[in-house]
């Protein structure tokens, strides 16, 4: 319930993306790991290696489940016998490289003639692709601070703007609530959670793509999970039937307003934004505000406006694809008259030099919350001397847009 009652994931649960069903394979590979560590049986083990491709197969960083959670088989066999820890492991192992192969087998059997290689080649491709294209730094933008690269503190501050704040307090207290967890559970939780919640971290806030808080599902869920043992455990300690229930109250009352939060951002969850940080589109850029999911509403707006267009959203999709659109992008702000629709993500990030000089008027309109509409009555006057604001402006009081 704490990971669902997001905004954010019930917006990106309607988009063709990933970040969920890689979510999804790294909670079933730590429950597995759970049920293994109590049983050590056989069919717990492979339980384990199935839920370990799951994870490896939605994502490439799945790849640094399947190493958690093959280590923790080592160490935790090691007692036994180096024999049967590395046995273990590899039976484990064994089946996530035989789940990898028949998914792609399954797609495309002519593959067969190239079973004999360790990594299937379109897997091995992938991973080479985002190699490079992860690595390598990119623009990006939150509460008015622009930057390349990526910055540790993104993260942190992401998560207050884009989760509910009443499910973040009960997250908190969940976490600090694991230390009354019984040793034997915690040890469980420490091998099984923890570590893949640590590499899952440690891996996305290093890298110099700051994109959005999706990449942080499978932590978030995995905290969750780990969050609600330790509620439980905080609750037992409360002493007194008075005291209990107004713990058990408190939960409650945050945990519908987390609900309440959710709710009332449909239909545009992705971009919601949690209190203070509003408008959403002058406070953070990309998948935490815009994901290209204001294409529809786009198209049906510039029927007959023949708008000026600078349009961010999935690859392919070009001002072409916009009824009577003309493009924004490499046009003087001399040549820009009537009306003229403009991306957040392409503001405050990907073109944000180019098209910096709309942070300096007001929006008469908005779209789906991601696309900034503007209406001038003739060519904007810019004055070189004046750098734009670091953030677009409010909505205008009027019917045109005005100089900030």
């Amino acid at each position: 319930m704490l990971w669902l009652a997001s905004p954010l994931v019930l917006g990106i649960g309607h988009l063709d993306g990933t970040d969920v069903p890689f979510t999804l394979g790294v909670t079933l590979s730590c429950l597995a790991m759970l049920r293994w560590l109590r049983s050590r049986s056989g069919a717990a083990l492979a339980w384990l290696g199935l839920a370990l491709a799951v994870a490896a197969e939605t994502q490439v960083t799945g790849l640094l489940v399947v190493v958690s959670g093959l280590a923790v088989i080592v160490i935790t066999e090691w007692r036994s016998g180096v024999v049967r820890a590395f046995a273990r492991a590899g039976i484990a192992g064994l089946i996530v490289w035989a789940i990898v192969w028949a998914v792609y087998l399954a797609l495309d059997p002519a593959m067969l003639s190239q079973l004999p290689l360790l990594v299937p080649p379109p897997y091995l491709d992938r991973v080479k692709y985002l190699g490079v294209h992860d690595t390598t730094a990119s623009t990006a933008f939150i509460t008015g601070i622009a930057y390349t690269g990526g910055r540790w503190w993104y993260w942190p501050l992401s998560l207050v703007i884009k989760w509910p704040g009443p499910g973040l307090l009960l997250l908190v207290a969940g976490a600090i609530g694991c230390w009354w967890l019984p040793s034997p559970g915690r040890r469980r939780a420490g091998l099984a959670i923890a570590l893949p919640t640590l590499l899952i971290s440690a891996f996305t806030l290093t890298q110099p793509k700051d994109v959005g808080v999706r990449y942080l599902l499978p932590v978030l869920a995995l905290w969750a999970a780990a969050a609600a043992s330790g509620l439980v455990a905080v609750l037992r300690l409360v002493r007194g039937m008075r005291r209990t229930c107004l713990a058990v109250a408190a939960v409650a009352v945050l945990a519908a307003a987390t609900v309440a939060s959710t709710a009332a951002s449909f239909p545009g969850s992705i971009a919601w934004t949690a209190w203070p940080f509003r408008p959403g589109y002058a406070m953070v850029t990309d998948s935490n505000v815009d994901w290209g999911q204001g294409l529809y509403a786009l198209r049906s707006w510039s029927a007959g406006m023949h708008p000026w267009v600078a349009y961010f959203g999935p690859r392919g999709i070009t001002t072409a694809d916009i009824p009577g659109a003309r493009s924004l992008l490499g046009a003087a702000p001399g040549r820009v008259d009537g009306w003229a629709a403009v991306s957040v993500t392409a503001l405050n990030s990907a073109n944000r030099s180019s098209l910096g000089w709309f942070r300096g008027w007001c929006p008469v309109g908005l779209l789906d919350g991601t696309i900034l509409i503007y209406r001038f009555s003739q060519p904007p006057a810019m004055t070189a001397a004046r750098p734009p604001p670091p953030s677009p402006a409010r909505l205008c009081p009027g019917r045109w847009s005005s100089a900030r």
